[in-house]
């Protein structure tokens, strides 16, 4: 069996930081869509292994991939999901990759109403993310002297307001920002990007 690789929230885990290994984080809907992250995660422990991998979405023991969940420290619980989030997503722009998944709403399951939009969260974070990553990309900041900002997207074509996105991460890098349309190639080429950046 292999090694406990998966952070859940809001688990404090300083392993990945220690042993330095590559961190992933899964970034995308999660109310509302199915259960992309569960492949995900099969995807990158496969392509990459012994990499860590950052998950949002809370999944119950009975889950198949709870097993390999790591143990949170005791007594430094975060004190909200967002603060979770926000840490773990910092780690894996520097340490390997935050992928961005967007998929069209689950039309069995969707969203509830009174829980907002679709994918809300998920615009705001590649937003910001999508900026930070513009001004840094392939190279150092000097004058803030902050690391490389890695991220990956990929979207199905129908996702809403996919275009705008595409047009504002190509402003934002100044070049055509490549967006995946399958899951897998998105995996992939995280771990080719973020491989690359951290054997320089």
């Amino acid at each position: 069996m292999n090694e406990p690789n998966l952070i859940l929230p809001n688990r404090v885990v300083s392993n990945a930081i220690a042993n330095k290994k590559r961190l992933y984080f899964l970034a995308g809907p999660i109310r509302g869509a199915i259960d992309w992250q569960q492949y995900a995660y099969k995807l990158l422990t496969a392509i990459d292994p012994g990499c860590y991998v950052a998950c949002p979405r809370r999944y119950e023991e009975s889950h198949e991939i709870y097993q390999f969940a790591m143990a949170g420290e005791s007594g430094r619980p975060y004190v909200s999901q967002t603060h979770w989030e926000r840490h773990y997503m910092e780690l894996a722009s520097h340490m390997g990759s935050i992928i961005f998944w967007l998929l069209l709403e689950d039309s069995v399951n969707p969203r509830k109403r009174e829980e907002g939009p679709y994918a809300q969260d998920t615009y705001g974070e590649l937003g910001r993310w999508g900026v930070r990553s513009g001004k840094k990309i392939g190279y150092l900041n000097s004058a803030m002297q902050e690391p490389i900002v890695n991220i990956v997207v990929g979207a199905e074509p129908e996702f809403p307001g996919l275009n705008v996105i595409r047009k504002n991460l190509s402003l934002d890098h100044g070049y055509d920002f490549p967006i995946y349309e399958t899951l897998e190639e998105t995996i992939y080429q995280a771990v080719s990007k973020s491989i690359k950046t951290n054997s320089r």
